[in-house]
């Protein structure tokens, strides 16, 4: 089971509409998101090989051309649930103070829809460990397809001091203006491509309560719409769902929780969303 939390409107609307909304990965709440990922990869690159001069010109144009390649985001739409049912931080984080709603969807049903869809479903990232795995795998991937003038560290270990720095700065004439740009440039633009793939995954340790997995639309071929936030508007797709979607729902700290379970279930039922376990929050908060 994977758990949304909501507000009763938004219950409405996915209800009423038969359909999840994913958000453009540029509008999720915490901005720095999506750049956790291109920081982890600078990162390792400075502290690995920025000064080594066999490889110093990589490390130069990846950190040169990120504001060409790393802020061309891919369109990226998001559908966020959580492992974990009646928490507290949830509550709090995704639903108003009274009449939070946490809605329970059959894991293997949206897995069926998203991959039917051409989508994703995937378990967010949270240790670092596992993080710098996945970076070092990403950049030394990358380092091997980049232009070299001396193709064997062995050799270019055994030339005289001098001489290594000369082929250091032949090397980045030879990328930057030279007839190894065009591999170079291609080298770094996918190492791009490729961190910004990875990157809806990729969370900050801080955020591991959540146990947050994602449905992950990239490049949708699908109508875009707007809904309302409090300042601005937000770019999401529907993904459709059907009744038997829906295993469970969970009424969040609410003074009047009985009367919301209640027209809650009528409410779904009328709609044709039937066989679903309601619960009342055992959380004793009335607002927060």
């Amino acid at each position: 089971m994977l758990y949304h939390y909501t507000s009763l409107q938004g219950l409405m609307g996915i209800i009423n509409s038969k359909s999840i909304w994913a958000s453009n990965s540029d509008y999720l709440n915490d901005h720095s998101e999506y750049s956790h990922l291109f920081n982890l990869v600078s990162d390792y690159i400075n502290k690995n090989y920025f000064d080594d001069d066999y490889l110093s010109p990589y490390s130069f144009s990846v950190q040169m051309n990120r504001p060409k390649y790393g802020n061309k985001n891919p369109q990226v739409f998001i559908g966020s649930f959580s492992e974990s049912s009646d928490l507290l931080s949830q509550w709090r984080g995704y639903c108003p103070e009274s009449g939070g709603i946490c809605i329970g969807f059959n894991r293997e049903s949206l897995e069926r829809m998203v991959k039917a869809s051409g989508y994703e479903l995937k378990k967010c990232i949270y240790l670092e460990e596992e993080q710098n795995k996945i970076v070092a795998e990403v950049v030394e991937k990358s380092i091997l397809e980049f232009p070299k003038l001396v193709e064997d560290r062995s050799v270019y270990v055994k030339l005289p001091d001098r001489e290594q720095w000369q082929k250091a700065n032949e090397l980045n004439e030879y990328v930057s203006k030279g007839e190894g740009k065009v591999q170079a440039d291609k080298v770094v633009s996918e190492l791009y491509t490729s961190i910004s793939g990875l990157a809806p995954l990729i969370k900050h340790t801080s955020f591991k309560e959540e146990v947050e997995w994602r449905i992950i639309c990239k490049n949708p071929n699908t109508k875009t719409m707007f809904r309302e936030a409090n300042t601005y508007l937000v770019p999401y797709i529907a993904l459709d769902i059907e009744p038997d979607f829906i295993s469970e729902i969970i009424i969040g700290p609410n003074a009047n929780s009985e009367r919301c379970l209640k027209s809650v279930k009528d409410f779904l039922m009328l709609n044709g969303f039937e066989n679903i376990n309601y619960k009342i929050s055992e959380i004793p908060l009335n607002s927060w």
